[in-house]
Formats: structure tokens, sequence, C-alpha cells
């Protein structure tokens, strides 16, 4: 896992949280915390952007439009993740005081192997913060590969964080002090490399959020800088330094742009931002045993019409790179369900629309060459 996706799960991770307002000022406890990472699962999305913005000052009472924002396929990248209890977790046992766990995985694939990595981040929740105490990791590859390759058919391991880092200051508000943490990872396929990492986070300010789809959330904004200095076996070191403006709301909406070292407050062009919604319960990928179809399909999803849960069936007759992606009217992506690369059988999906309103949507699967696009009613 490279640096840049150490800190984006770690900033997921502490932005993941409900807010509670009053006079105008939004604070974050660990209750609303607790709540907010409920066996939930979100959609994350990051691409280039080159538009002027105002991103806010340190005040409260301020607001944000971002519903302009929109996905490009070919240069962005969307992942779904995972809150859930750390209880059968790749590696739970090293982390006994872990209290939740954030679960993504990702799909590696060359002209043989396939190899399928489930990365989970342990965190404590303590009344003072949230903590990130480790890391674990299982990889699996298909069919079994030859000795060397990077992974095995089939391991696991745990990467253990050097201390406790806090990822966010609990009770906390846009006026909060500045808080820091600091944590040395060891390079888990090079031995004698490590990391080491140095976070700052300065809450600034406080306001109402627009995002695209039309949603309005309430919102604490602050400014992080993370370095990251890089130990290599032969004892040199090189250093990276990246700055961005965070927004996060109370349904755990979170916008994060890619800013520089000047920047504090007023108008800025990000060069990137990093999207992430909550698209519903995580409730996963369930393949139904002993059903080997013949043929792709798509199924109608049951029931429908639906509030808010529905069920979606596919079927693979050969291992392929999945997709399913549900849509409104307009074609704007709503939730992404699937994407990996899965063995031959019939899956089924659980999805949730408790934060969409009524109204027709597309579901569409691409698998290979196979593409098929189904509707489906939701009523509230």
């Amino acid at each position: 896992m490279n640096r840049w996706n150490r800190i984006f799960l770690a900033t997921c991770i502490s932005t993941m949280v409900c807010l509670t307002i009053s006079f105008g000022q939004v604070t974050i406890t660990e209750s609303d915390m607790s709540s907010a990472f409920a066996n939930t699962a979100f959609l994350s999305q990051t691409d280039s952007l080159q538009r002027n913005l105002n991103l806010g000052n340190s005040s409260d009472g301020q607001t944000w439009d971002f519903s302009f924002i929109t996905f490009n396929a070919v240069s962005g990248r969307r992942d779904t993740q995972d809150y859930v209890s750390p209880a059968g977790q790749p590696e739970q046992d090293s982390f006994p005081t872990a209290t939740q766990a954030f679960v993504q995985t990702i799909s590696f694939a060359d002209s043989i192997w396939t190899t399928n990595v489930k990365f989970v981040i342990y965190f404590v929740l303590q009344s003072n913060g949230l903590y990130v105490v480790g890391e674990g990791i299982h990889a699996v590859t298909t069919p079994t590969p030859p000795p060397g390759y990077p992974f095995p058919a089939d391991s696991m391991w745990a990467i253990f964080s050097s201390s406790a880092q806090k990822s966010i200051a609990l009770p906390l508000s846009g006026n909060s002090a500045v808080w820091t943490s600091h944590d040395t990872l060891n390079d888990t396929f090079t031995p004698g490399k490590f990391t080491e990492n140095f976070h700052r986070y300065a809450p600034a300010g406080s306001g109402m959020m627009k995002i695209p789809g039309g949603a309005t959330v309430s919102v604490v904004r602050y400014l992080e800088t993370d370095s990251a200095i890089v130990h290599s076996p032969g004892g040199g070191t090189s250093t990276s330094v990246n700055y961005s403006v965070v927004f996060f709301g109370n349904d755990g909406t979170q916008a994060n742009f890619a800013v520089d070292g000047s920047y504090s407050s007023g108008s800025f062009s990000p060069t990137h931002y990093t999207l992430v919604t909550k698209i519903g319960s995580a409730t996963g990928v369930k393949q139904i045993p002993n059903r080997i179809p013949a043929n792709f399909t798509l199924q109608q999803n049951y029931p429908n019409p639906f509030n808010p849960t529905t069920g979606i069936e596919f079927s693979l007759p050969d291992k392929q790179f999945v997709t399913v992606g549900v849509y409104n009217v307009l074609g704007q992506e709503m939730a992404e369900l699937v994407r990996g690369t899965y063995p031959a059988g019939t899956y089924h999906i659980e999805f949730n629309a408790a934060n969409l309103p009524s109204g027709v949507y597309l579901y569409r699967i691409a698998a290979g060459d196979f593409t098929q696009t189904r509707k489906m009613l939701l009523v509230k």
C-alpha cells in the first residue's frame, strides 16, 4: 500500500463522522463518531480538478457549492469502502483493542494472475480521539503463482504502527486547537525500509456544503499537512509533503482538495480532489454456492419497487473483472456496488438506497465484453 493510499485511508477514517450543530458551530463527539461507524459503506472518488474554488476561511456559517463535480472514468478512480466490526477481519487478533475496522478490497491483474488484496485499518475510538493502531492485509492470487511472485497464493500479515496515530482529536469543532500525530511503518516487501509519517491538522471554520446530486450537509473545515520521510536500507532518505483542505460532514461525507503550502484561506485551483459519500450499509457481495451459470446475466432486482433496500443478482460463466453501478436517469453514478475480479459463479448484492430520494434508477453491469442495464423504482 503506497503512501497516498495510507494518507487517504487515514483521512477517511478521521472524517467518517456525524456532527452536532449548536448556534452555528459544528462539534464532533465520541458518540457522534460511534454512530457513524456502524456498518456503513461509502463510495470514494478521486480525480484531477483544474478549477478556481473558494475554499473558505476560519469563520463559521460559510457555504460551499461543490455540486458541479463530475467524475471522469478515464482519469479518475473509484473505490467502495466499508466500516465494520473488527471481528473476523484479517489479523484481527493482532489488534485486540480495536473497536472498528476500515475495509477496502483492491484487485491487481496481469496476463496470467489476478490478486485480490483486502486492506483493513484497525482503530480505537476513545473520548479524546480516534486512534489508528495498525493494518491487516489478506492477499489471494489465482491461479497459484510461481515462487518469487510478489503475492503468494494465499497470505495474510499485520503491519504495526510504532505508536497509535491520533487521526482526530475529540471533541472537535471548527475552532478547536491544532493537533499532530506521528507514526512509523515498516515496508512489508523490502527489509530495512521504513517510512516516518507526520500529520498536522488545523481546524479552521465550518458551514454548509452542497455536493453532487444536490444534497447539502453541515461540515467542519480543516487544513491538513502530511509529510513522509522514506528511509532506504542503504541509509538514504527521501521526503515528500502534501497539503490539503478537508471538509467533512454530518453524514460522513468528505471533500478533500489538494493545495500548496502557502494556502490558508480564500480561492485556490486544486490539482485534484477526493470525494467520499455514503451509499448505504456495508453488506458486500455474497456468492451463492453451487450455482455455476452457462451465461452472463443481470437479474431484475427484488423487491421492486423497494424502500430502501433491494437485492441484485448477477452471474458469470468464467472469471471476469466486474463493475456494477447505480445511476440516476441523467446518467450520474449514485453508487458503485461492485469493483473487482470474481471467479465463475452467481452473486448477490444487497443495495441500500436510504440516502437517495424516490425515483427511477438504473443499475448496470460490465464484465469483460458483457454489459447490461436494468431499471428499478425507489418509493419512499
